[in-house]
């Protein structure tokens, strides 16, 4: 395993197989201002992602939740054949934390994605544990996600 340490603000571990995203991968994946790491496996068609939102006196309103739901008014609107799958509790950087499993299109070569989807709230910024496959190996994938998402730990 491989791990990195994203800001100087959470450790975390990836299959030695991946290589971390350059910032011109992530800003074509992934939108939005949030700060945001990644790393890859072309090979496998996988990538596993964490982000984090800026600090605002505004996010002391929403829960995970909420920021959970909002997130996924957004992909619904912009994801080709959008469809959530299902919805989960887990424990991310040691707080309760919300996620949703869902299926897209991909635009630019029309395969079915699998994705995973958790947010969770540490004091006034949202963190967003993003994780995407092939829709066909979803069932390999979404334990590589958990294992992923367990290895985050704040600094």
């Amino acid at each position: 395993m491989k791990n990195a340490d994203f800001y100087g603000l959470v450790y975390m571990e990836y299959p030695d197989d991946y290589s971390e995203m350059s910032e011109e991968e992530i800003s074509r994946y992934f939108r939005g201002n949030a700060l945001r790491w990644g790393v890859r496996c072309p090979e496998k068609h996988i990538m596993l992602s964490l982000g984090k939102t800026g600090n605002s006196i505004f996010n002391v309103f929403y829960d995970a939740k909420g920021a959970l739901n909002g997130a996924e008014k957004v992909l619904a609107k912009n994801l080709k054949d959008y469809k959530r799958r299902d919805e989960f509790d887990a424990v991310v950087l040691g707080n309760n934390a919300k996620g949703i499993h869902f299926e897209y299109t991909a635009d630019d070569v029309d395969v079915r994605q699998f994705c995973e989807l958790v947010v969770v709230k540490v004091k006034r910024c949202f963190y967003t544990v993003y994780c995407i496959s092939r829709a066909k190996d979803a069932a390999t994938s979404a334990p590589l996600f958990e294992e992923f998402r367990g290895t985050l730990r704040l600094l």
